[in-house]
């Protein structure tokens, strides 16, 4: 109960950072993610999300 509580108390709208990914470190991101979907292993709305800006990431960053 009290995660609950805390996760709502410090939830951020929105922080814009940047992380520096290799090429071979968003591939094996954009791995995970497949096998998470392949597995039908249920994910949040938020954790897709985030996925998919990894991968348009990956696609509009030349390494597709």
């Amino acid at each position: 109960m009290f995660t609950q509580f805390w996760r709502k108390r410090t939830m951020i709208d929105e922080l814009k950072i940047s992380v520096a990914f290799t090429g071979d470190e968003l591939y094996e991101t954009i791995k995970l993610y497949d096998i998470l979907r392949d597995m039908d292993f249920e994910l949040s709305e938020t954790q897709v999300q985030v996925f998919e800006k990894l991968q348009d990431a990956e696609v509009n960053g030349g390494f597709f």
